[in-house]
């Protein structure tokens, strides 16, 4: 995880691939790309190989400030 302020972040939906409809959970992740969101996501602690991992829109400069989202940074979000 970087030491800086994330300047771009992602919020990435992610579904239990047998029930896609019923588990999801959201996390926040402090990198420019959707692509490179998803990937550490993928990466994070407790995320199945199988799970269904989808950048779903990129974080506001309102929202970066009030989470203090890091560059690098995933962590579990409540929406």
């Amino acid at each position: 995880m970087g030491d800086k302020r994330a300047i771009k972040g992602w919020l990435v939906e992610v579904r239990n691939a047998a029930a896609p409809h019923l588990d999801r959970h959201y996390l926040v992740a402090g990198l420019e790309t959707a692509k490179d969101a998803e990937g550490a996501v993928k990466r994070y602690p407790g995320i199945a190989q199988d799970d269904i991992v989808e950048a779903h829109r990129p974080l506001s400069r309102s929202e970066l400030d009030a989470l203090g989202l890091m560059e690098q940074e995933v962590r579990r979000y409540s929406v």
